[in-house]
């Protein structure tokens, strides 16, 4: 899992298998110590399209101003 923070703002990326053994990338956000928040999942066919997906989503965020967090 990946977790990125901007200001009072969190990102995490996260590469799982759902219960039919197909590879999702899960995206979740929401504010530092708010209820709200949301999730997105995307299916991906292969272990390159979900390293794309990923890096894909590294490179807004970044843009964005969300910086990489150590999750320890």
């Amino acid at each position: 899992m990946l977790i990125y923070r901007h200001d009072h703002r969190w990102y995490s990326i996260e590469l799982v298998r759902d219960l039919f053994g197909d590879l999702v990338v899960v995206d979740r956000w929401g504010g530092v110590g708010k209820k709200a928040s949301g999730a997105r999942r995307r299916v991906v066919t292969t272990c390159g399209q979900a390293r794309a997906v990923i890096r894909d989503t590294q490179k807004t965020r970044r843009k964005h101003g969300y910086r990489r967090v150590p999750r320890w």
